[in-house]
């Protein structure tokens, strides 16, 4: 087809005439026959057009093999067949991503108006099944949703970290006269509408990745992994879709059970125990982080890191969302200390011992700091007075105190210089702290609360030329 649109020529009555009737149909041939077709075999499309003579909306890999060889097609070409339709969603193969899985969805719009009645249940399948509310679809919903392809959906929903097997002995409060087979699915979750805002919480620890999925992909990994580990635990039922909670028995009757709960808020994870000094809960959460970052994600490199907000902060309502740009935070490792707040060392430290050992410690490549350059803050300070930020703004954000008769703040004097200056004396200041550059990026993203009339993404990507991709998220 030509790049623009060409205007045709009708006749009084609305009808192409005859020379441009005749030019279309020779524009038409012309595409036909200068086209190759090299990359989609015929038999491809043979194929393809097979499936849309039956109403399934799967077809068995093994099924699909034989058909292909009926259409003179190989292992490579059924390969290649595959790969190419599935690229622009013409069906979906999920055998690419983990080859157990059995079937190929070759109706993919059918599929996902199937997989909706479920994922957006309705007050009546509520109703037929209450558990749904919770999370937990039982097989026999399933079948009731799917008939006889349901373990195909399911499958499906597992194999894309959509959800969970759970054994019903693993379920809080479980009717004891259930007998199906139960799956945790955090979709399916009903949401509860009077959802009080989420402020940071000094006590929690948070995770902030640079994996941009949806949180209920981590809610089932998360749970999945917290049930295997931990002998006795329970899925606790819970309405929020942002939250997920697993109960952990005491082995010693004197003591309480230990709650531990997940809250979801892109781009944070917060975790909360209910038994802060319980050593072994700790040491579940990372290992259950370590597990879904380093062997499940199919994302490639995942940076990404444990913060705590700073114990200055307990009575503060910062919003969830603003706890890296407006809370003092601190980068939570073996070696984490905080010179300036000398309580910010009171936490759990079964979280640093935790982090300690070398089988969760977080690789150096996924590490978010690194030594601070100097050619860093001259090009922050460059791009800093080119937008022509205000001096006294970014001095008092950058703690750099000053004798107002100062040589440096007078008109004359270059901004660049100046904001050099400022940002050298800070880095001085602080230098021996852990989380320098971590600090950095977020005093950068301070700066846009004393520019309103400068974007924030301005400040974002200034940050994230400094710390990485995470700054850019917030």
């Amino acid at each position: 087809m030509e790049p623009s649109v060409q205007p045709i020529n009708v006749n009084e009555d609305g009808h192409i005439t005859d020379d441009s009737s005749f030019h279309l149909y020779s524009k038409l041939l012309e595409m036909v026959y200068n086209k190759s077709y090299k990359i989609v075999p015929v038999s491809w499309v043979f194929l393809r057009s097979l499936f849309y003579r039956s109403d399934e909306k799967f077809i068995s890999k093994s099924n699909l093999l034989e058909k292909a060889k009926q259409c003179n097609m190989d292992d490579e070409s059924l390969d290649n067949f595959c790969k190419f339709y599935t690229s622009f969603g013409n069906i979906f193969d999920l055998t690419l991503i983990d080859p157990k899985y059995k079937y190929v969805i070759v109706k993919p719009i059918g599929f996902l108006k199937s997989l909706n009645t479920l994922l957006s249940p309705t007050d009546k399948l509520h109703q037929e099944h209450p558990l749904l509310k919770y999370g937990i679809v039982s097989e026999s919903a399933l079948q009731n949703l799917f008939c006889e392809r349901w373990d195909a959906f399911i499958e499906a929903l597992i194999l894309l970290n959509l959800a969970t097997k759970i054994e019903n002995d693993s379920i809080e409060d479980l009717d004891s006269s259930n007998n199906d087979s139960n799956y945790f699915v955090p979709l399916c979750h009903r949401s509860a509408d009077d959802r009080q805002p989420l402020y940071v919480d000094p006590s929690s620890v948070y995770l902030v990745t640079t994996l941009d999925t949806p949180h209920v992909q981590k809610q089932a990994l998360f749970v999945q992994q917290l049930l295997h580990s931990i002998p006795g635990s329970k899925l606790v039922k819970h309405t929020d879709k942002i939250t997920v909670a697993v109960k952990v028995a005491a082995q010693d009757q004197s003591c309480a059970d230990n709650t531990i709960t997940m809250i979801s808020s892109n781009p944070f994870t917060q975790f909360k125990i209910s038994d802060a000094s319980n050593n072994e809960a700790c040491f579940k959460i990372v290992e259950a982080i370590h597990h879904i970052i380093h062997e499940k994600n199919r994302e490639g490199e995942v940076k990404y890191m444990y913060i705590i907000p700073c114990a200055t902060e307990t009575g503060n309502q910062i919003p969830i969302k603003s706890l890296m740009s407006k809370a003092t935070c601190h980068v939570l490792s073996g070696d984490m200390h905080c010179e300036r707040r000398h309580e910010a060392g009171k936490i759990n430290p079964s979280w640093h011992e935790a982090l300690k050992m070398k089988q969760f410690s977080i690789p150096k490549e996924c590490s978010t700091e690194k030594a601070i350059k100097s050619s860093e803050l001259v090009f922050i300070a460059e791009q800093l007075s080119g937008k022509n930020c205000d001096k006294e703004k970014v001095a008092e954000v950058f703690e750099f105190h000053h004798n107002p008769d100062d040589p440096v703040l007078q008109p004359q004097f270059p901004k660049d210089v100046l904001f050099t200056d400022i940002l050298i004396t800070w880095f001085k200041s602080y230098r021996s702290e852990a989380e320098l550059r971590y600090n950095l990026a977020r005093k950068i993203i301070q700066l846009h609360e004393h520019h309103p009339n400068i974007g924030i993404a301005f400040f974002q990507d200034l940050a994230a030329e400094i710390y990485g991709a995470m700054p850019k998220q917030l």
